[in-house]
């Protein structure tokens, strides 16, 4: 294997802050990054000031060269001056013009939080708690004109933990496609490695996350509920309404004894909150009411005695 000092030339493409630190690894690796692609910079905040995305603002830090395309077809020209031995994407979000594709001898490798071909497309971490599997994984693969389609240089199984929400698994994935990425770029550069196809006719594809899918339908079982909630945190999160109020759910948990309550019916004991669902409790333990702090259930029911008597709404 070569020292660190004559490793290859890289093209990093990325744009949020696990991607952030993927760069940061590939650098401390030894590689040499010759630019940075991410996404423009956004307003953002009260005041609307653009703001530099993680991957930028680490490049910056770095005296890395940034590249920021307006539009996808401006990537080839931006990128002419750059030339490298290899691309790694991870998490840029738009698509690859075919130009840049076949800019480097070495194509583009792509870290895909999924066993692909299964959830394919931008929930994969989601899809993968929502459906109930018990282990996930991430995937390497030769990046091509279809996105996800690539073919396989690499994949690891990582199991899905009973309590954890998805911001955690999400950043166990990152960790763990790092370091796939670190063990297996040096064997692809070497030609060690024969991309495998993917089985096509096997994949499954997600779709982007709405806020729409946060609202509980306290019809379903506890456990579904509970589910949901750890795959939908932070974003869009799970949330109910009821007496004009809009709830927002922090943390939650199925309860360890069923109690006979009413599909949203929720119940004070001493300091615990429950809410009645399909089959089973839910116990409530953070609330955010909307445009309020984060609190504990007990205090936030206390505070709006109402609620203590109301359903929560699964419309």
């Amino acid at each position: 294997m070569r020292s660190p000092s004559t490793k290859s030339s890289i093209v990093f493409f990325g744009t949020p802050s696990f991607a952030a630190a993927t760069l940061r690894a590939v650098l401390d690796d030894g590689y040499r990054v010759v630019a940075v692609v991410t996404q423009p910079d956004r307003a953002s905040g009260r005041g609307g000031h653009a703001t530099a995305t993680p991957v930028k603002q680490l490049a910056v830090e770095l005296g890395l060269p940034v590249v920021q395309p307006a539009r996808g077809r401006d990537l080839p020209a931006l990128l002419a001056s750059h030339p490298a031995d290899v691309g790694v994407l991870f998490a840029f979000g738009a698509i690859i013009p075919p130009a840049v594709l076949r800019m480097y001898p070495h194509g583009i490798v792509n870290i895909h939080p999924s066993l692909l071909p299964k959830y394919r497309g931008p929930s994969p971490v989601a899809s993968a708690m929502l459906a109930g599997d018990t282990a996930t994984g991430v995937t390497l693969i030769l990046l091509d004109e279809s996105g996800d389609h690539g073919p396989v240089l690499a994949q690891r199984q990582v199991a899905i933990e009973p309590d954890e929400t998805a911001d955690c698994l999400h950043d166990r994935l990152a960790e763990a496609g790092t370091v796939l990425l670190l063990e297996v770029l040096p064997q692809w550069l070497a030609g060690q490695i024969k991309p495998v196809a993917q089985d096509h006719v096997a994949a499954t594809f997600t779709t982007p996350l709405e806020r729409s899918l946060g609202l509980v339908d306290w019809r379903q079982p506890a456990e579904i509920i509970a589910r949901r909630f750890r795959a939908l945190y932070p974003w869009p999160g799970s949330y109910s309404h009821t007496a004009g109020l809009r709830l927002k759910f922090i943390a939650l948990r199925v309860a360890d004894a069923a109690r006979p309550l009413a599909p949203g019916q929720v119940a004070v004991a001493g300091r615990q909150v429950f809410v009645g669902t399909g089959r089973g409790t839910i116990q409530l333990q953070s609330i955010q009411l909307e445009g309020k702090r984060t609190a504990p259930a007990f205090e936030v029911i206390n505070g709006h005695p109402q609620l203590a008597a109301a359903n929560l709404s699964s419309s």
